[in-house]
Parts: structure tokens; C-alpha cells; sequence
């Protein structure tokens, strides 16, 4: 008899338990610390992709930059052609003087 009271009891206890651990106010609580728990972490992962960011915007400009440069040097060849044959006009010339 003792003891079908204490199974009962136990079992009581343990179908209150259950309906508390899943109340709404209590899971609305459960997700409240989870997030003030991992909003820290959050932020600063979103700090470290903001600065990564502004990084690669960089590289990115210094990039194009240097393409760009790279292409006006491209241009630049028919001038230095130019040069290359006026140097040799002028070393003829001066070996004929």
C-alpha cells in the first residue's frame, strides 16, 4: 500500500514537472537566455565580417587599381617604340658626324 503511494506521488510529480518544463512562459525564457547567452558571440562574428569586408574592399581597389595600371602600360608600348626608333635615327645621325 506504502508503496502504490509513492508510485502515485512520484507520478504526481513527475506529470507537474512535465507541464511546468513545458510551459509557454517558460519556453519564451528558455529562448530569452539563449539568445542573450549567443548574442554576444553574434556580434562580434558580424564586427569580424564588417572588418573583413572593408578589407576586401580594399584588395579590391588596389586591384582594379593596379590593372588599370597595367593596361595604360599596354598603351604606353607605341610610344616607347617611337622612342626606340628615334634613338637609333640618333645614333646613325651622330655616327655620321
Amino acid at each position: 500500500k506504502l508503496h502504490f503511494k509513492n508510485q502515485s506521488a512520484a507520478d504526481k510529480l513527475s506529470d507537474s514537472l512535465n507541464i511546468i518544463s513545458n510551459e509557454p512562459a517558460l519556453a519564451m525564457y528558455r529562448i530569452q537566455e539563449h539568445v542573450r547567452n549567443s548574442m554576444p558571440l553574434l556580434l562580434e562574428k558580424r564586427l569580424d565580417v564588417v572588418h573583413l569586408n572593408k578589407d576586401i574592399k580594399g584588395s579590391i581597389f588596389d586591384t582594379e587599381y593596379a590593372i588599370n595600371a597595367v593596361k595604360g602600360m599596354e598603351s604606353s608600348n607605341v610610344h616607347f617604340r617611337n622612342i626606340q626608333d628615334l634613338l637609333k635615327n640618333s645614333m646613325f645621325m651622330k655616327q655620321q658626324i
